[in-house]
């Protein structure tokens, strides 16, 4: 008897640890060699979670449409958990770039990824640097690590991390205290 219970917890145990969401995928990326894929319908899916990592919340992102602004057309991303919107694009070399306001733009992500590297925000109240190629996050590798800091106190605002192909895997947040974890995501 006891060595059937043992049989019957083991096959449950290796059922149940079989269903993690954490790297459930769904892909036909348009844009496989980029580190932030831009396409209509693209849904990444995050779980918030605090330092002690107890998940707050989850909410999705999605690229909803286009619009074009100072003659470049953006893809607009809503986040559903702070019910913002921002406008991106990808440059003819690659670049991922962000309207931040009327016509002032910043780079996300350069087109050439180089360790060390660093780059300015347009009104110079912050800047980034490139600090890895070989992040790594629960199932995800190879993560490029982009660390954002205050340009007059030097310190570490955020550390983000994005996939070659699937775009943004981790955003953790040292002015809130917040990780962002992608959990899921349905790229077009």
């Amino acid at each position: 008897m006891k060595t059937r219970f043992f049989i019957f917890a083991l096959c449950i145990t290796a059922i149940l640890s079989s269903c993690n969401d954490e790297t459930e995928t769904k892909t036909v990326n348009s844009d496989p060699d980029s580190y932030f894929p831009l396409a209509l319908n693209n849904i990444w899916a995050y779980k918030e979670a605090g330092v002690d990592n107890t998940v707050t919340e989850k909410f999705n992102i999605m690229v909803t449409g286009q619009e074009t602004k100072n003659g470049q057309t953006y893809y607009t991303i809503e986040n559903a958990r702070y019910y913002t919107t921002r406008y991106l694009r990808k440059t003819a070399n690659g670049e991922i770039m962000e309207l931040l306001r009327d016509s002032v733009e910043t780079m996300i992500i350069p087109a050439t990824v180089v360790i060390d590297s660093t780059w300015y925000s347009p009104d110079s109240l912050e800047y980034r640097t490139i600090s890895s190629l070989n992040a790594v996050v629960n199932a995800y590798d190879e993560l490029l690590e982009i660390v954002t800091y205050d340009a007059e106190t030097g310190d570490r605002i955020e550390t983000n991390k994005y996939r070659m192909g699937v775009g943004y895997i981790q955003a953790t947040d040292k002015v809130n205290n917040q990780i962002l974890t992608i959990y899921s995501y349905e790229l077009k």
